[in-house]
């Protein structure tokens, strides 16, 4: 089993987070343009849960890390 540094997890985490944010900030104008579709609404909805299994994935890194950091220190 390989597992990703903490970097590429940020880095990976990041990315994300600025795909998601681009597709639902362009879902948010269509839908203010009247142009509401239900496909738009169910994107925004996978967008928020992608973004907060990104945010999970950090929070377990970030507890790994405090872990080391408590059994080095």
């Amino acid at each position: 089993m390989t597992v990703a540094p903490i970097t590429s997890v940020f880095a990976d985490f990041m990315r994300s987070v600025s795909t998601v944010t681009a597709r639902f900030e362009e879902r948010a104008r269509a839908i203010a343009r009247g142009e509401i579709d239900s496909e738009d609404i169910v994107g925004m909805i996978e967008d928020r849960r992608a973004v907060e299994a990104d945010l999970a994935t950090v929070r377990v890194a970030d507890e790994m890390i405090g872990s080391l950091l408590d059994m080095v220190a």
